[in-house]
Parts: C-alpha cells; structure tokens; sequence
C-alpha cells in the first residue's frame, strides 16, 4: 500500500487502529446473529468488508485506508459467523470436516500471500484485487444463493420460512420429496417445554 516510505509510526497506527475495532467489534455486535439471523449478519458484513476492500484499493490516501482497516476490524463477525452458519446448513456428520474445511482455507491466505511476495511480485495491489473479487464474488453467493439457517429460523418460531429454506436445500441437492408447509418439527415443540 506504498507504505514504505510513510512513517513507521503511522504504518503502525493502522494495524492497532484495524485490531481495536475488531476487539470493539466483537464487544458491539456478539448478539447480532442471534437477533437478526446468520444471513442478514453475512450480508451486512461482508458489504461493509467488500466495501472497505474497493476503499483500499481505489482512494490512495492513508486516511481513505485508515478508514477501511477500520472496517475491515469492524466486521470481524465474517470470520466467525460462517462456523455456525455451516454446521447449521450441513448434515451433523460432515460439520467437523467442513469446520476444517473452512479453517484450512482462511488459514492457507496467509500462505499464498507469502508466496506471492516471496516468488511472483513485490507489487500488492494485483494480490489484493483479486482477493476483493474473491470477496465480492462470495458476497454475491450469499445474499442470491444462501437460504437462512433453518436452525436459527425454526429457534425463532419462523416454521414457514424454515420449511421453504429447508425445500431450497433439498432442491439445490437433488431431493425430489419438499416437506409439506403445515409440517411440524419435534425439536421445536422439545424448544418450547424447555
């Protein structure tokens, strides 16, 4: 980000800047996919991060980049979220393998960033817009593609809305059979004498 030749001080300032939000972040927003649902929290984090990503890239001042490290830490949630939100979705036998799955993935960046400055290029910017097309691509996937968490919609009393998201799952996995709108579920009526 042609820090350079930017005082160290300042270079140092954004990444204490980017860890305090992210620790606020945490303290703010903890409650936020309970109340508002797996999807809604992922789609509004990732646009704040997507959004922040395009900041970096295409205002070059240190305080348009500031601001978006500072989002960047603001919407720390992107990172968790999708742990919950995919045991949520996959059947109980393979959430362990894609828990790994997902850990492996998030950690293997920081390897191909490594690699990247150590045998291709010293130039960051390449790198980093094709990983804010990597991010804006999966934004995409989950505002049009993702249902909501059928867990969290049936834990919330919404039976018909997890009734249709649980049909678009087995539509997207080739289940011909769709469950029925006035289904009930035994885990809900187990929720309510609790």
């Amino acid at each position: 980000m042609d820090l350079v030749c930017v005082n160290p001080v300042r270079t140092n300032s954004m990444i204490s800047i980017h860890y305090v939000a992210y620790g606020i972040s945490g303290l703010l927003f903890f409650s936020m996919t309970d109340r508002l649902g797996r999807k809604p929290t992922m789609t509004i984090m990732m646009g704040v991060h997507t959004a922040a990503q395009f900041l970096i890239l295409f205002v070059p001042s240190y305080p348009a980049r500031l601001i978006g490290l500072i989002f960047y830490g603001l919407t720390q949630m992107k990172n968790t979220v999708p742990y919950v939100y995919l045991v949520e979705l996959v059947p109980a036998r393979f959430s362990t393998s894609m828990s790994a799955g997902i850990t492996s993935f998030d950690s293997a960046t920081t390897a191909v960033v490594c690699i990247y400055f150590v045998f291709i290029s010293k130039d960051w910017f390449p790198l980093f817009f094709a990983m804010t097309l990597l991010s804006t691509l999966s934004y995409l996937v989950i505002v049009f593609f993702l249902p909501e968490s059928p867990i969290w919609l049936l834990n919330t009393g919404k039976t018909s809305d997890a009734i249709a998201a649980l049909n678009k799952i087995g539509k997207f996995n080739g289940v011909g059979k769709q469950i029925p709108a006035d289904a009930i579920f035994s885990e809900t009526m187990l929720l309510a004498k609790t």
